[in-house]
């Protein structure tokens, strides 16, 4: 990518739809040495990471992907040590009869809550991603 620098790595916690793009993304600029996306689903995220990671001579990207099963618990996370930047896209469904402003608040809590129960992989925490009000 027109004379940037890699280097360091980058952890993206959830393998859902905005996970799994924001992961390939990461990787196809080449800023990061290492994308290392996460997911509660078993293998969904090595399943991910092996299929982009095929992707890389093709597409042109030199970033390696490692995908990571986690848990709720706090196991799992051993492959984000010493991650230079966490992505939180991991969230909750909407459930029938909850409004936008409740998803909205149950999705700040979730993102709290992982930073806090993570801080020891995650030293620098911060929730970037907008939300919707319409």
């Amino acid at each position: 990518m027109n004379g940037v620098t890699m280097g360091g790595k980058v952890t993206v916690v959830g393998a859902g739809f905005y996970g799994s793009t924001t992961a390939l993304r990461l990787a196809e600029y080449d800023v990061f040495d290492t994308v290392v996306l996460t997911d509660i689903l078993e293998g969904k995220s090595e399943g991910l990471a092996l299929d982009m990671n095929q992707s890389r001579s093709i597409e042109g990207f030199e970033t390696k992907l490692i995908g990571a099963t986690t848990t709720p618990e706090g196991a799992g996370y051993e492959a984000t040590a010493n991650s230079d930047v966490v992505v939180i896209t991991a969230g909750l469904p909407r459930k029938p009869g909850m409004s936008r402003m409740d998803l909205h608040r149950r999705k700040c809590w979730h993102r709290s809550w992982c930073c806090r129960k993570h801080r020891k992989a995650f030293s620098k925490c911060r929730n970037h991603r907008g939300f919707k009000s319409t």
